[in-house]
């Protein structure tokens, strides 16, 4: 029996997926975290890991987080990470089916709200 909660990131920031796993190990190591960079490596991994929550960066270079949400299905929480608050885009993210359209974590400490974030989202699914 696994009593972690199973988290994917897909980032295509090396420097970002490291950040994400240090603060996994910190503040929350009850958390799976399994950090992909590419939608491929995502689609490849989503069925093995099975993850309670998706976390997918809003520029992923040549792909757009948001053109990727209907590849994520089932019961899956899927949340839309990025560096910009634009309202618009939000609003775009939400309507194409992501629970979430959140800020990521400007500095390290702020990991800790984002994982109870997480966990808050994957007890309301």
């Amino acid at each position: 029996m696994d009593p972690a909660l199973r988290v994917m990131l897909l980032d295509d920031s090396p420097a970002e997926r490291e950040l994400a796993e240090e603060a996994a190990r910190e503040f929350d190591p009850d958390i799976s975290l399994l950090t992909v960079s590419t939608p491929e490596d995502a689609e490849r991994e989503l069925l093995r890991f099975a993850p309670a929550v998706v976390l997918i960066d809003l520029h992923l270079g040549r792909w757009h987080g948001r053109d990727l949400l209907p590849h994520v299905r089932g019961s899956i929480g899927t949340v839309i990470l990025t560096t910009t608050d634009d309202p618009l885009e939000a609003h775009r993210c939400l309507a194409a089916g992501a629970l979430g359209f959140w800020v990521k974590p400007l500095r390290f400490d702020g990991f800790a709200e984002l994982f109870t974030r997480i966990r808050a989202l994957a007890a309301e699914r």
